[in-house]
């Protein structure tokens, strides 16, 4: 099986190209494994957010390769079922986190004001962490620290200042783009195109 061939299909949901691909080799019991290989390592059929579109063409793309596989193995394709029930699972997950951003109180707001503070809160966190390095490097009297060094936060827990910068930065991109998707804030490339966003107060009151 041409790995390339494969994954193109899957990522466009391209199925007379799949099928074109299984004609030519002759599918059997070992190249099924490797299919369904691909399908669990792509993310191309995992939908984090509502497509209706994509999402319809996925599950014509996988009923009609588990028919395909039914009729060339002789046997139902159980597998590829539990790698679809799998997806939905994956999906699920992912749509419970937008469904707990909208009973939040924040979620009554406008949408660029909660995108507005949700900047604004990840700023003033990264703030923290770079005064809590200013002071630890004073504490220490030295240009640098050395590695794995943690500092400590206001509750004496400590921390790795990268590893708190990779986290904001993380959460505030997801954040954002959840936005993003409740919002239809992308353009004709599917970017993330935010809107003018309102100042917030001093103190992050909204």
């Amino acid at each position: 099986m041409k790995e390339k061939v494969a994954k193109d299909a899957l990522e466009n949901l391209d199925w007379p190209q799949l099928k074109n691909h299984l004609d030519e080799i002759v599918l059997e019991e070992e190249k099924f494994g490797v299919l369904l290989g691909h399908i669990h390592r792509t993310n191309h059929l995992v939908m984090a957010y509502p497509n209706a579109k994509r999402e319809k063409q996925r599950e014509e793309f996988l009923g009609r390769l588990r028919d395909y596989a039914h009729e060339k193995l002789g046997q139902p394709a159980l597998r590829l079922v539990e790698e679809a029930n799998l997806l939905h699972k994956i999906e699920r997950a992912y749509r419970s986190i937008l469904e707990f951003l909208q009973q939040c109180d924040i979620s009554r707001l406008p949408a660029d004001l909660t995108a507005a503070a949700y900047i604004d809160r990840a700023a003033g966190q990264c703030d923290f962490v770079a005064r809590s390095l200013q002071q630890a490097l004073k504490a220490r009297k030295e240009i640098g620290l050395p590695p794995g060094v943690l500092l400590r936060g206001e509750n004496d827990l400590p921390f790795s200042t990268h590893g708190a910068i990779t986290a904001i930065v993380e959460c505030l991109t997801m954040t954002l783009v959840m936005e993003a998707y409740m919002n239809n804030w992308f353009d004709a490339q599917r970017n993330v195109v935010l809107p003018a966003l309102p100042a917030i107060g001093a103190s992050g009151a909204i």
